[in-house]
């Protein structure tokens, strides 16, 4: 026979106790953009960094018109698609 207080009551749930932890294995990268690509210049690179800090509108200004505007539309492109 089962323990009376061992039994639980109609309705109610089981918790588990258990502590789950995430382990390195289980990470993933959000965001591809974030990783650094090595077939990039450096200074595209640094770019992503810097407009990653700027709001929207000042990004599509530094890349149209300002410190860099003189890289390749390839590039400009890219840059722009920076979260």
């Amino acid at each position: 026979m089962a323990d009376p207080a061992r039994q639980q009551e109609p309705g109610a749930s089981i918790v588990s106790v258990e502590r789950r932890t995430a382990t390195p294995s289980s990470y993933r990268v959000a965001n591809r953009s974030k990783q650094h690509d090595p077939a990039l210049r450096p200074e595209v690179q640094h770019a992503m960094r810097e407009l990653r800090e700027m709001p929207p509108f000042a990004r599509e200004r530094e890349i149209e018109t300002g410190r860099y505007s003189h890289y390749s539309p390839q590039e400009k492109q890219l840059l722009r698609s920076v979260n």
